[in-house]
């Protein structure tokens, strides 16, 4: 399958190009240890620990978490295309960007939020920003994209979730809510701030069943750790 983006501009080198997510895995998810003693928190390279009192103690991270590994690589991420400081004085939120002629954010006010969460997130705020983006998505027939924040990473620019079916329809701007105190904030050029993964649209049934003791928890009772990379996992593959 072949995920294209479209870049409005012909000159595309003024923008950082998307690419895999894989490609923007956060620095503190790099530096964690694979194992913390138990007791210390002490990085270790040792997975298990052994006491007679409490018999197997499991010395894994989060950075062993092959869900949450999936979840950080898993579709593409969107950088930001500019340098960009955000704003926000005596509640009002503004942006200023260096391209004059450029139109990268403009304003979804708060009454379009009314009734909705986002109203008590937004509560300090005039307005929701919106990002637009200089690229368009095209996806096969048949599939549509999931945009949202790279998620375990401190956004202070936080984009509302949302599905586009990007297979017809191709231009997608980002509404977001700003995560910031009174002041300045500048954003680098480059700055990972949209992940998009897509998916094949299909109909679903749900069935209710009476749960049983599972074959999967017998094989996972095989082994001390990493169970479900061993035997259930399939790797996800974005180029």
């Amino acid at each position: 399958m072949n995920y294209t983006f479209i870049a409005s501009d012909a000159d595309t080198s003024r923008y950082p190009a998307p690419k895999p997510a894989s490609k923007f895995i956060p620095e503190w998810y790099q530096k964690m240890p694979n194992a913390r003693d138990p007791a210390t928190s002490i990085p270790s390279t040792k997975l298990t620990w052994s006491d007679p009192a409490v018999g197997v103690t499991n010395g894994q991270t989060l950075k062993q978490c092959i869900p949450v590994r999936d979840y950080l690589t898993s579709g593409y991420i969107v950088p930001l295309w500019t340098e960009l400081v955000v704003t926000l004085k005596n509640g009002k939120l503004g942006a200023v960007w260096p391209d004059k002629d450029a139109d990268v954010i403009r304003f979804h006010y708060n009454f379009q939020f009314t009734g909705c969460p986002i109203e008590k997130e937004n509560a300090d705020y005039s307005a929701v920003g919106k990002l637009m983006s200089p690229w368009q998505f095209k996806t096969p027939k048949g599939y549509s994209s999931l945009f949202y924040s790279p998620r375990y990473s401190e956004n202070k620019i936080e984009i509302l979730p949302a599905i586009v079916d990007t297979d017809c329809y191709h231009e997608v701007n980002f509404p977001f809510i700003f995560h910031g105190k009174e002041g300045e904030h500048l954003f680098e050029k480059g700055t990972p701030v949209i992940q998009v993964l897509p998916f094949k649209r299909e109909k679903w049934t749900a069935d209710f069943e009476i749960g049983t003791p599972t074959k999967t928890r017998q094989i996972l009772n095989t082994v001390f750790t990493s169970g479900y990379r061993k035997f259930f996992h399939s790797k996800k593959i974005f180029r």
